[in-house]
């Protein structure tokens, strides 16, 4: 992987970089926001690295602004700060992960590798995730084979959550994706149209199920 590492602390800058070299990625470095922007600008990496706490701009104050201009970059953010309202805040700026300081080298490269395996899903044209596929190219979904009917939107967010297994997803991340919109939308729409493809699941399969994550977001889980 190319990887982008925007960090100001030299030290941890240094370590960071010297064991992702030694993992076989291609690094490069640089300490601020400013940087990091003119480097995207100009160069297509996998993944970034990025520091929240930054000179100048902030780590998640470049990330709104990345997610803004349509960039689908996978951003991956470090930080001291670990209460869930800080993990919530940087996935909410748009961030794809959230590794809290200090980290160790092989949970960082499980973070990547996930990364990693989550960009090809997204662009591959069929998905599965136990007894569910989603044929993308055919707009079909199907379970044991057979056909699962949805609506459009209870379709869009079967696919999302097959494109990030595992992974928390938030509400304002759905309504984003699926509904274009943030401010001004029912607060509980997400909630009904989630609910619905739950049912609809819980007919094929009790084993693999989109779960709350009460006050955060949801999550498809085996």
């Amino acid at each position: 992987m190319r990887i982008l590492l925007v960090e100001d602390d030299p030290s941890v800058s240094r370590s960071v970089g010297r064991l992702l070299n030694r993992a076989g990625h291609e690094v490069d470095a640089c300490s601020d926001a400013e940087s990091a922007h003119i480097l995207l600008g100009a160069v297509i990496y996998d993944v970034v690295l990025l520091d929240i706490i930054l000179p100048g701009k902030s780590g998640l104050e470049l990330t709104a602004e990345l997610r803004k201009e349509g960039s689908v970059m996978p951003i991956l953010l470090l930080s001291g700060l670990d209460s869930v309202s800080d993990v919530v805040r940087g996935l909410d700026a748009g961030a794809d992960d959230y590794l809290t300081k200090p980290f160790q080298l092989e949970e960082l490269m499980a973070r990547l590798r996930a990364i990693q395996r989550r960009d090809t899903a997204e662009r591959a044209d069929l998905l599965q995730h136990g007894p569910f596929q989603v044929d993308r190219l055919r707009h079909v979904a199907l379970a044991n084979g057979e056909p699962l009917v949805l609506t459009a939107k209870e379709f869009k967010l079967l696919e999302y959550f097959m494109t990030h297994p595992g992974e928390i997803v938030l509400r304002n991340t759905l309504l984003d994706k699926i509904w274009s919109s943030r401010r001004g939308t029912q607060s509980n729409l997400v909630d009904v149209h989630v609910s619905k493809v739950r049912r609809k699941m819980a007919r094929y399969s009790q084993d693999v199920v989109i779960e709350t994550i009460r006050g955060v977001g949801f999550r498809l889980h085996a």
